[in-house]
């Protein structure tokens, strides 16, 4: 298989951002780890630049942790003070701590690590982080931790950081400016040029496009729905009816009608006549009620065929008496 070859991600402006966003954090732990400020002048760019070269290769989620390790693990910050060493009148409870307790301190009010990263800064274990940090807490006189004695000291290292006042960066004195790194995406796109893009014009041509079309029908419209002048019935109606609210109404009265042929008599069916004028047509109506008598028992009324059928037994029987 062949080697991909690693790729730089990252940016020279991100870089200089992180560093400039955690410099003036960086010298206040040293001076207050060391209790002077030359030994930040001495420890700080030699962090810098070791962290400016693994930058590369490390995740952005990481820089933090990776920084703080390298500024912690200078060897000025890892022996005692040296005599003489004076740290501000707020801040003085700092002196008098262990080298390993003040540094476990300064990771979480000067640096705003909190613990489990602050014991991968240091190397130990999170328990053992966090009993160096209690021997740190301030105490009041019955040896209890003073949580207000700890508000008052994490405040007084803050107000340190805010009013630093560094008359040229760090930084800028120990990162040169770097060549800016091209990934492998932008460099294949450099050596092959962007196809040209005509969404702009399409869009130019589609609104002109439908410019047109807007124009042609609203004229075809007002021509279409425009009122002609009144016309008569006589001269016939025009070719295109307005069907505007103005339109004129035409309106013409008709005759009354008037037949001038008798009303004719409709006599009814050939057919039809010889059944009325037969004499045997009231008993044929009322068989219903001669086939009751016959068979001597109610029975519901039948109008099925065979009804005709007795009536006109009925009607022979009564001819033969």
């Amino acid at each position: 298989m062949t080697a991909v070859p690693k790729v730089a991600i990252t940016s020279p402006a991100a870089l200089l951002a992180f560093l400039r966003g955690v410099e003036r954090r960086a010298v206040v732990l040293v001076e207050l780890q060391t209790g002077t400020m030359s030994a930040a002048q001495a420890a700080l760019p030699a962090a810098i630049r070791i962290f400016g070269a693994e930058a590369v290769d490390c995740p952005f989620a990481e820089w933090s942790i990776r920084f703080w390790s390298l500024l912690c693990g200078a060897p000025v910050l890892r022996r005692p003070p040296l005599t003489g060493q004076r740290w501000p009148k707020e801040l003085a409870s700092l002196q008098a701590m262990a080298v390993e307790d003040r540094l476990a301190l300064l990771l979480r009010i000067v640096a705003g690590l909190d613990e489990a990263q602050a014991a991968v800064v240091l190397g130990k274990p999170l328990e053992t982080y966090y009993q160096a940090l209690a021997r740190a807490c301030p105490r009041d006189v019955q040896g209890r931790p003073n949580p207000a004695a700890w508000r008052a000291l994490a405040e007084a290292a803050q107000q340190r950081v805010r009013s630093l006042s560094i008359k040229r960066l760090v930084t800028t004195t120990v990162l040169p400016s770097p060549s800016p790194k091209i990934s492998v995406a932008e460099s294949a796109v450099s050596r092959f040029p962007a196809p040209i893009r005509f969404e702009r014009n399409w869009v130019v041509i589609a609104g002109l496009a439908l410019g047109v079309i807007f124009m042609l029908n609203w004229a075809w419209n007002r021509h279409i729905w425009s009122v002609p002048e009144s016309q008569s019935v006589s001269e016939g109606f025009p070719a295109v009816l307005p069907l505007l609210e103005d339109s004129p109404v035409v309106i013409e009265a008709l005759p009354d009608y008037v037949s001038s042929a008798p009303p004719q008599v409709i006599s009814p069916d050939l057919a039809d006549r010889a059944m009325l004028e037969d004499s045997a047509l009231e008993a044929a109506r009322q068989a219903d009620f001669f086939a009751w008598y016959v068979a001597g028992q109610p029975i519901p009324p039948d109008e099925s065929d065979s009804a005709p059928v007795v009536a006109f037994s009925i009607r022979h029987n009564g001819n033969r008496r």
